[in-house]
């Protein structure tokens, strides 16, 4: 898949999961600690809520200090 193939289908879902009254993207916020999208590298789409690049990468620290397994790419 292209990257312009993804942009799309972001913009579709982001266009799903967005109220009608946000028209900006920038709005957008991670549900775990409220940082914007202006202020981290990434923001993932979940089916309701959103989280950042930095959000995901201590969620990988606890699960590697607690010794539990996780495969990248696996949902």
């Amino acid at each position: 898949m292209s990257d312009e193939d993804n942009v799309r289908r972001l913009r579709e879902a982001l266009r799903r999961l967005l109220p009608p009254e946000t028209s900006d993207v920038s709005e957008l916020a991670c549900s775990f600690c409220g940082k914007k999208r202006s202020q981290v590298a990434d923001l993932i789409a979940g089916a309701t809520v959103f989280i950042c690049n930095e959000c995901v990468g201590l969620c990988v620290e606890v699960l590697e200090e607690k010794g539990v397994p996780y495969r990248k790419g696996t949902v």
